[in-house]
């Protein structure tokens, strides 16, 4: 999948890319992407070469591309029912 693939898929999800061509420490030439999940503002690093991210308003450490779509498509029910599964086994 293409960077530009990925910006279109990001911005079916309510995503949109503010400023392309930065380059980060991290990841390399990125694009800034803004958006909202779960009802929060958002906003991460996108990188040009492998769509691997990084959040800028949580600690989570680098996503890859897999991993951003699933933390970008992840329901709060989901959290709630895996949260009262663990609880309903014994582990906290």
């Amino acid at each position: 999948m293409t960077h530009r693939q990925r910006l279109a898929w990001l911005s079916e999800h309510g995503f949109v890319a503010e400023d392309r061509g930065i380059v980060h420490a991290t990841l390399g030439t990125c694009s800034l992407v803004t958006g909202e999940r779960q009802g929060d503002a958002e906003s991460l690093w996108l990188a040009a070469r492998d769509g691997s991210a990084l959040v800028h308003t949580s600690s989570l450490p680098a996503m890859t591309w897999e991993e951003l779509q699933v933390w970008i498509e992840a329901k709060p029910e989901a959290k709630k029912s895996l949260a009262a599964q663990r609880n309903l086994s014994g582990d906290d």
